[in-house]
Parts: C-alpha cells; structure tokens; sequence
C-alpha cells in the first residue's frame, strides 16, 4: 500500500519539474527577444530632391515618426535609423502622392523587424498616373431678343471634376453675329470658367456656342466638349410708354457750315418705361431753330420722334436734343499775285494765292467785282470780256478763303 503511493507521487513529482523547466525555457527566450535592437530604413528611388519632403517613416513600437527634406537625399536615396526598439517592430512608409508633381505615384507595403532582421529597404517603382477623363457643360440663356441694341450675356464652361487651371476655349459658328470678350478662360478651383458674350443687333439668327477642353492640357484626360444653341430674335418690338430721350453726342461744325450740311443722326435712343427698361431706336426729324452756322456759339437743337412702331406711346410729347456748336473763323494770312490786274479786251491773266500757313486746311474761292468786264473761275484764270468798256480795263479781284471742316 505505501509503494503504490510513494509511486503515485513520484509521477506528479517529476511532472511538476518538467513543466516547471518548460516555463523557464519559455521565459528565457521572452527576455532575450525584447533586447534593445536598431533598424535602419532605406529608401531608394527618389526622383527629385525637392520630392523628399513628401515622404514618412514611422514605427509602431515606440510610435515615433520622421519626415525628410531636400538636403537629406544622398544619390537618389534616403535613410534613417530608428533606435531602442524591442521585440517586433512594424515600418511604415508614406507617401504624400498628390503632393508629388508630373502625375506619377508610388506606393509600399509596411514590414515588420526584429533583432534578427532589423533593416529595411524601400524601392520604389514610380507608376504613370492616368488622369480622370473630364467632361465639361455649357450653361446660359438660350434665347436672347437684342432689338435694335447689342445683348451681353455671361456663360459658364465647367467640368465634371474639380481641377483649377484648365484653359476652356470658347467659340462661336457665326463669328460675325457675336462678339466673345475672352475666348480662353482657365478654370477656378470648382472646375469652372465664365465668358462674357455680346450678341450684335439686327442679327437675326440661331448661334451656336462650343465650350472645349483639350486632351493635352494637364489633368483633362482626354478631349471634351459641349454646344450650346442660342436663338437670337430681332424682330419683335417692344411695347412701353417712352420715358427719356438718350441724347446722342455733341457735334462741331465749322464756321459757315449750313444747317442741311450738319451730319445729324437720323435716330435716338429712348428708353422704356416696361420693367427691363428697354432701349429702342426712334426715328427724328430735326428742327433748324436758331440755327447760324455764320455765328459761332453752341447751339441746341430740337427733333421731333417720328414714326413710332405699333406698340410704343409717346404720351408725354418728348423730343430729342442734340447740341451742335459752330467753331470760330480761323484768322489765316494769305497774299494774292498779281496784286492788280490790266488787261486789253479777250485778254487772260492767272491769280495766284500763297497761304502763310500751308497747314491748315483750308480752301481758295474766287470772284470777279464785275463779272460785265472780266470772270474768273474757280482756278484763279481771269478773263476780260471782248466788248469791256476801255474805262474798266482796271480790275480789281476778289478773293477770299474759306476754312474746311
């Protein structure tokens, strides 16, 4: 009885010591495992040196990280060592790839160290960016009544992404019927780019405006486009009371010029008194008033609107004004050769005029004082009537200058 239990015992004895020295096998390599070890990192591939302020290093033991700049790039390559790690340690590299110019990017997965295989290097392989095929819309008013005046409206180009600096090409089919006030515009951080448009007056037509983007401009992906149809009516007159007469721009004459001589527009402008205050050509017949182109001063004149279109009242009897001003007399030194003339009957004879100042423009008029004795026509060539009196063979010639406009 007591040898079987001394037995008994003896078994639990020698598993107890056997499983005691198994937990010290394990403990003794736990403590050799988290011995202090260094790893040094390596990148290699780096493109440009102004590059390295784009990438980061990291390990998770100590949670510690470090970023790089131009000066650290040695042959293409960065390095760094990470001190005082113990155990399994996990080195991260990132990389900031939008950050990184010419559409090119690179990515590495994390690897795990240890003391027995501490270093590491990160190659990196640089991969061709495809960029995002943008595409891009047309927007802005589609029908536009210019009347009789020219409409400026905005339109907008803008792509489905959003990519700033993208130069839009505005165009239009019939060149002649619009004007675009900047035909390339680049586009705003949202991907968008506004044009100013003038659609000209008594352009009676459908225009079509095209928004394009090019596959050679940086980011597009490929090359885009979107039309717009806009129909322009000039036909239809608009309806309103008149409530102001534009008045057109003051005019000079010069002195002696005669009142159906001044270059005076056959329209005004008026404004209506409907909501968008639309302005419209009116016909205008002008009074002479007290008018002397023989006298200079400044002169305002009168005009009666004629001819108004169905639909447009002028109920409150305005009249157009425009405000004509007659220069004064230029004073111009000339001398006349032959100072006196004395002639037989049939006989000729030149005048000669010389302008003390040749610059000014001015014109030459002759005139006889007795056109029974002798003419002279508009040359200065004199000639004495064959049945003159002799007691008016001495002549006197009239000559005068007259200032140009």
């Amino acid at each position: 009885m007591w040898n079987k239990r001394l037995k008994i015992f003896t078994i639990v004895t020698l598993l107890v010591v056997f499983t005691f020295n198994m937990a010290g096998c394990d403990l003794f390599k736990e403590l050799v495992d988290e011995e202090d070890f260094s790893s040094t990192v390596t990148i290699e591939g780096i493109e440009e040196a102004e590059h390295a302020g784009h990438f980061t290093l990291s390990e998770d033991f100590k949670d510690s990280s470090v970023t790089f700049t131009a000066a650290d790039v040695e042959a293409g390559t960065l390095s760094h060592t990470f001190t005082d790690l113990e155990g399994k340690a996990e080195i991260s590299l990132a990389i900031d790839n939008e950050a990184i110019e010419d559409g090119y990017y690179a990515e590495v997965d994390p690897v795990t160290v240890d003391i027995d295989d501490p270093d590491v290097t990160f190659a990196l392989d640089w991969t061709a960016v495809e960029p995002e095929a943008a595409a891009v819309t047309l927007s802005g008013e589609t029908e536009i009544t210019s009347y009789q005046a020219d409409v400026t409206e905005t339109y907008t180009a803008e792509l489905d992404i959003e990519l700033a600096g993208v130069p839009v090409t505005l165009s239009a089919d019939n060149e002649e019927a619009v004007e675009i006030a900047e035909s390339v515009v680049e586009t705003d951080a949202t991907g968008a780019a506004e044009f100013e448009v003038t659609f000209l007056a008594e352009q009676d037509t459908e225009i079509e405006l095209t928004a394009s983007i090019d596959e050679a401009d940086e980011g597009v992906g490929e090359s885009a486009s979107d039309t717009l149809t806009v129909v322009v009516d000039t036909d239809r007159i608009p309806e309103g009371n008149i409530a102001s007469v534009v008045e057109p721009e003051p005019i000079e004459v010069a002195f002696g010029t005669e009142f159906e001589d001044i270059d005076l527009p056959e329209e005004v402008e008026v404004v209506l008194d409907d909501e968008d205050e639309t302005t419209f050509a009116i016909a205008v017949e002008w009074d002479e008033g007290d008018y002397d182109g023989e006298e200079a001063a400044i002169y305002t004149l009168q005009g009666e609107l004629v001819d108004l279109p169905e639909g447009i009242t002028n109920e409150d009897e305005l009249e157009a004004e425009i405000e004509v001003t007659v220069l004064e007399m230029a004073s111009v030194e000339f001398t006349v050769t032959p100072e006196s003339l004395e002639l037989d009957e049939g006989d000729t004879a030149q005048l000669d005029v010389e302008v003390t100042d040749p610059e000014e423009n001015y014109s030459v008029d002759f005139a006889s004082a007795n056109g029974s004795v002798a003419t002279v026509d508009g040359d200065g060539l004199v000639t004495v009537n064959p049945e003159a009196q002799p007691a008016l063979k001495l002549l006197w010639m009239l000559t005068t200058m007259n200032q140009q406009a």
